[in-house]
């Protein structure tokens, strides 16, 4: 019994393992969760642009930005983003406004340029 046991177990690990290779450059919602209000705006360039930021769930945490469609930053390989300073809300979650407490951190530890949109 036991070493089957620890075959499965082998299995299923070789598994994940390669899920994890595959999910290297594609963003997978169920490895997320949104982290920021919708209105947040980045300057990408010079531009504001309005976005969405999602949290890894991995060891990492590392952030995402979403633009749309299917434009993405941040996902891996590249050295993650961070959300620092951003108190939780009530529930305990992080949820970034773009203005007040907290800064968008680049991989390189840089401060990205953040505004809450007004309508």
């Amino acid at each position: 019994g036991k070493s089957q046991r620890s075959q499965r177990a082998d299995g299923s690990a070789a598994k994940s393992a390669q899920g994890a290779v595959s999910a290297e450059c594609t963003f997978n919602v169920a490895d997320y969760r949104i982290c920021s209000t919708p209105s947040l705006q980045v300057n990408d360039g010079g531009r504001w642009r309005t976005c969405h930021l999602y949290q890894s769930l991995r060891q990492d945490a590392r952030i995402v930005i979403w633009y749309g469609a299917d434009q993405y930053e941040g996902l891996p390989p590249s050295k993650p983003y961070k959300l620092v300073k951003v108190p939780p809300n009530p529930n305990g979650l992080t949820y970034f406004t773009g203005s007040g407490p907290g800064a968008l951190l680049d991989g390189d530890g840089d401060r990205v340029p953040t505004r809450a949109r007004s309508d």
